[in-house]
C-alpha cells in the first residue's frame, strides 16, 4: 500500500511544558477533515500539555487525493505521517471512520499506541450501518447534484437551507432534537476564487465507499490481535453503533477498554458536548499517564 503525505495542524507545547509526553494525533471521520476538532482541540491541549497534530485523511481537505481508498491505505497512511514525524508512540483520538483507523493501528502496531480513544464505531457493522452508510452516500450523491449546478451568489447558510431535505434523511432524530444542527451537520465545501462551491474532499474515492464497506473497510481480527493498552469507548444512546451492547467482544480485544455513554448523543460527540467530551477524554489522557 503506497502511504500518501497527509496535510496536518498542529499546536506545539510551550517549553518545559510537556515533560516527554506521547502527542496526541486527531483522526477525522468520513467526508470530514481536520477542522472538525476545531472546538475540542485546544481545550485538550490545555489540559494534557501535549503536542496535538490534527490530521486531513487522505481524500480528504489538503492531503493527497488517490483512486486507492481503503482501511489498509488509511493505517499505511498513519503509520507513513508518525515515521516521518518522528514520533514513535502517540495517543490516538478518533472519530467514526478515523476510529476504524485508529482500532485497526491499535491492534497491527501496538507500540506506537499510548492509548487509544475511540469515538462512535464498533469492531464491526451492523444492519443499521450499513443502512446508515448506503443513506448517507445517497445524500452526498444528491449534494453533488445540487451544488454543481449553484451560482456563485448562493450563500453557505443558503446551501445549508437547500439541503436541508437531504440532511432530514440521513439523520432525522438528529434535526429534530437539536437546534444546532447547522454545526452538527458541516458540509465539506468551500467556495473557490470565482465563488463557486467546491468539495473539500475527493467525491470521487468517497463514493465508492459504501459499495467497498464490508470487503475494505473491515477490520482485520483473523489473527485473534489484542491490544492491551488503555482504551476509552465513547457511544451514545442514539447511536447506530451500540458498542455497550457489545462489551464482551471489545473487551476481547481491547481488554483494557473503559466505557462512556453520552446521554442524548448521535454520532459526533465532539461537536454535540465539545465541553463534557473534552472534561471524558482528557480525565482519562492524565488519569492514566504512569
Amino acid at each position: 500500500y503506497q502511504p500518501v503525505n497527509l496535510f496536518f495542524n498542529c499546536i506545539e507545547p510551550e517549553p518545559g511544558e510537556n515533560d516527554g509526553k506521547c502527542p496526541i494525533i486527531l483522526l477525522h471521520g468520513l467526508g470530514a477533515s481536520n477542522r472538525t476538532w476545531n472546538q475540542v482541540k485546544f481545550g485538550l491541549y490545555k489540559n494534557t500539555k501535549r503536542k496535538i497534530y490534527s490530521l486531513d485523511l487522505r481524500n480528504h481537505g489538503k492531503s493527497e487525493y488517490t483512486k486507492d481508498f481503503s482501511l489498509k491505505c488509511l493505517v499505511a497512511d498513519l503509520e507513513n505521517f508518525m515515521k516521518n514525524q518522528n514520533i514513535p508512540e502517540a495517543v490516538l483520538i478518533s472519530h467514526s471512520l478515523g476510529s476504524k483507523i485508529a482500532l485497526e493501528f491499535a491492534l497491527r502496531k501496538p507500540d506506537m499506541v499510548e492509548k487509544l480513544v475511540i469515538q462512535d464505531m464498533s469492531l464491526f457493522e451492523n444492519e443499521k450501518s450499513k443502512e446508515h452508510v448506503k443513506v448517507v452516500m445517497e445524500v452526498v450523491k444528491q449534494a453533488e447534484k445540487l451544488i454543481s449546478k449553484l451560482p456563485s451568489s448562493v450563500t453557505e447558510e443558503e446551501l445549508y437551507k437547500m439541503m436541508q431535505p437531504y440532511l432530514s434523511r440521513a439523520v432525522p432524530k438528529m434535526l429534530k432534537t437539536s437546534n444546532t444542527s447547522k454545526k452538527l451537520i458541516p458540509i465539506p465545501v468551500y467556495k473557490d476564487k470565482s465563488g463557486k462551491f467546491v468539495w473539500d474532499l475527493n467525491i470521487e474515492a468517497i463514493s465508492s465507499f459504501e459499495k467497498n464497506l464490508l470487503r475494505e473497510f473491515q477490520i482485520d481480527i483473523s489473527n485473534d490481535p489484542v491490544y492491551h493498552g488503555k482504551s476509552l469507548f465513547l457511544s451514545a444512546d442514539h447511536s447506530i453503533y451500540n458498542v455497550e451492547r457489545n462489551k464482551e467482544l471489545v473487551l476481547k480485544y481491547f481488554p483494557d477498554a473503559q466505557f462512556y455513554v453520552f446521554e442524548g448523543g448521535f454520532h459526533s460527540y465532539h461537536d454535540e458536548f465539545p465541553d463534557l467530551f473534552v472534561k471524558v477524554v482528557t480525565d482519562f489522557i492524565v488519569r492514566n499517564t504512569e
